[in-house]
């Protein structure tokens, strides 16, 4: 099994590299950085098993409520449990850690926007030893004043087009790719390609 997680907050999505015979105890060690607009408190992982001549196989997949804490200012490294064939919350297990800073913006947009790092490490399938855990680097950021650009509507028309182009994607999943592309088709075509490669 070759490996690799798709990982889903607010409208980001963003996807680890394949850990090539990985099988069951992947690592992939990767962090994303995202803003988190309020009201923003889940993340929707999946694993895929990335195949060659067919498509890639949805092996596990959780949805976590981001603990308060961290939007306190805590960094919270836990293991969080999968769901897949096997059951509800019995697929085994992936390592995230969470943490959060609240970024400055600039003076006229009056709007401090949230920041959440997270890093994907280990899953683990049920009944195995416990793994070492992995070393992780957090970023460290310095002041960061940023401008608040607002992209052109998405129109249900502009979903429609893409869902004829891509009818095996779901329709949250084009829109978050569109609004993460800022309403740029061709760039939303590119990463839509991107996630269903075969």
């Amino acid at each position: 099994m070759d490996p690799y997680a798709r990982i889903r907050i607010g409208h980001y999505v963003f996807e680890t590299d394949t850990d090539t015979n990985g099988a069951t105890n992947p690592r992939w060690d990767k962090t994303f950085t995202c803003f988190v607009p309020p009201g923003i408190n889940s993340v929707y992982v999946e694993v895929f098993d990335e195949r060659t001549f067919a498509m890639d196989e949805r092996v596990a997949w959780g949805h976590f409520t981001i603990p308060q804490r961290v939007f306190e200012g805590d960094a919270l490294d836990d293991w969080w449990q999968l769901s897949g064939k096997q059951g509800e919350q019995k697929e085994g297990m992936i390592e995230i850690v969470f943490s959060y800073e609240r970024i400055q913006m600039a003076p006229y947009s009056g709007v401090p926007r949230q920041q959440v790092i997270m890093n994907p490490g280990y899953i683990v399938q049920p009944g195995m030893g416990p793994i070492q855990q992995m070393p992780y680097a957090m970023p460290t950021a310095g002041p960061n004043v940023i401008q608040q650009i607002t992209p052109p509507p998405i129109t249900d028309e502009d979903i429609k087009q893409m869902k004829e182009m891509f009818p095996n994607v779901d329709d949250e999943v084009i829109r978050s790719v569109l609004e993460e592309k800022h309403n740029n088709k061709t760039a939303a075509i590119n990463g839509l390609l991107s996630l269903t490669e075969v």
